[in-house]
C-alpha cells in the first residue's frame, strides 16, 4: 500500500489554505486534485472579473454623485394636459 503525505500550501494572493495529497498520477485523488486546480483557476478569473465590475459600479456611483452636486436639473416647461374632446 502506497503512503501519501498531506501537503499544505497557502496562496500568496488570498487567505485560502489548500490541502492536497501527494498521490500517484493515476489515483482517483490525483484526478480530483487536477479538477480542483482547474476550478480554482476558473474561480480566480471570475473573482478578477467581479472586481472589475465592482470598480465600474463604484466609478459610476462616484460619477452620479459628481453630476448631482454640480449640474442642476433644468426645470421642465409647464405643458397643460390636453383632454380629448367630449363626445355628445
Amino acid at each position: 500500500m502506497a503512503s501519501s503525505a498531506l501537503v499544505t500550501t497557502m496562496s500568496l494572493d488570498s487567505d485560502d489554505i489548500v490541502y492536497s495529497y501527494n498521490e500517484s498520477p493515476t489515483s482517483p485523488l490525483a484526478h480530483i486534485n487536477v479538477q480542483l486546480e482547474e476550478i480554482r483557476g476558473e474561480l480566480r478569473v471570475v473573482r478578477e472579473e467581479l472586481y472589475e465590475v465592482h470598480c465600474a459600479i463604484a466609478d459610476t456611483r462616484a460619477l452620479v454623485k459628481m453630476v448631482e452636486r454640480h449640474v442642476k436639473p433644468k426645470p421642465k416647461p409647464h405643458v397643460p394636459i390636453q383632454y380629448p374632446p367630449a363626445e355628445a
